[in-house]
């Protein structure tokens, strides 16, 4: 099931966590965020927190980034888990040729 057509207002931590207990596949996802496809366990607050706003979260990671990666630069994601803050990162550095790998 696609999630982008579900209304916003049902787009909340504790709804989706209700749904997921009544329907227990209801935890595996595919949605999109940034042009990128997703598929996640939206039983990872991680994950219902990207699907819910629709965006990779800064934890101050992505400005900071700019000043230790150069253009051209490589940036390790190690321990990824979804690497959604690495996707955050490739929308921010597209045109400084950063070769990222998780």
């Amino acid at each position: 099931m696609i999630l982008n057509f579900v209304p916003k207002v049902l787009k909340r931590h504790t709804i989706i966590r209700i749904l997921i207990k009544v329907f227990s596949s209801f935890k595996y996802q595919t949605f999109t965020c940034n042009n990128i496809k997703v598929f996640s366990n939206l039983q990872d607050a991680e994950a219902r927190q990207v699907y819910i706003k629709n965006h990779f979260e800064d934890y101050g990671y992505f400005s900071l980034s700019k000043y230790f990666l150069t253009s051209g630069g490589i940036h390790f994601d190690i321990g990824a888990n979804y690497g959604f803050q690495t996707f955050g990162m490739i929308e921010r550095f597209a045109n400084d040729q950063v070769k990222f790998f998780l």
